[in-house]
């Protein structure tokens, strides 16, 4: 994760059509939006790591059947 310094130079960033506007939105409030269940999980694990930093790292895997998994590393 990157420290609040380094988010304070930000460049711009060219338009997408997957990024279509660019916010810096607080947690809390990201995780009330309608947000894709992998952005969701991404912030969750965003969270718990800031109260626990050495906690093992997730490896989220998807299966061709349509199944997901995810396995905690110890690292």
């Amino acid at each position: 994760m990157a420290s609040a310094e380094a988010l304070l130079d930000v460049p711009a960033a060219r338009p997408t059509e997957e990024l279509d506007t660019v916010a810096w939105i607080p947690m809390d409030e990201a995780r009330t939006l309608d947000l894709p269940a992998i952005t969701r999980f991404v912030l969750t694990e965003a969270a718990e790591r800031l109260t626990a930093p050495d906690r093992p790292l997730p490896l989220c895997a998807s299966a061709a059947w349509g199944g997901t998994g995810v396995e905690y590393l110890d690292g």
